[in-house]
């Protein structure tokens, strides 16, 4: 299990570095997956900035690296939930992934169609559910941590 838990980290680690440096080489694009609390004509402006032909393949690639990182976040994730709390808490991780990768699609929708309300009001919501479950994933893994090594 160790193995598996060092090399999900390694993956993530992997993803991070791969997240940094695709940024880096984008000017004052700042990917919606990133973001929460954003406007409207943020959220336009953002997508503009993802059909400039300047970034359109790091945009390609960060949606290509962002499709391997919640498989391994959520399975990290997965493994903590299970060996720290109770096993039937473990339908977090899948949610929080499955709201990712909604996520995910509601972005690559709107970036193939264009800016509409209706995706802009999804994706607000899908992305703060997102947080909301991944927060509420750590919290209970620590929770549950502190009281086993406290008991133990």
């Amino acid at each position: 299990m160790k193995r598996v838990i060092v090399l999900l980290v390694v993956a993530l680690i992997l993803c991070q570095i791969a997240f940094v440096l695709i940024m880096a080489r984008t000017d004052n694009l700042t990917f919606l997956d990133l973001m929460i609390g954003y406007s409207f004509d943020t959220f336009k402006t953002q997508l503009d900035m993802y059909l400039d032909s300047n970034n359109t393949p790091y945009v390609r690639l960060f949606y290509l690296v962002d499709t391997i990182f919640p498989i391994a976040y959520g399975s990290l994730l997965g493994i903590l939930l299970y060996l720290y709390t109770k096993p039937r808490v473990i339908g977090l991780a899948f949610l929080t992934v499955g709201f990712d990768y909604i996520e995910n699609g509601l972005i690559l929708m709107s970036y193939q169609i264009g800016p509409r309300e209706l995706f802009y009001t999804l994706l607000s919501i899908v992305t703060i559910f997102k947080f909301i479950l991944l927060s509420i994933s750590i919290m209970m893994i620590i929770i549950y941590y502190r009281q086993r090594r406290h008991y133990a």
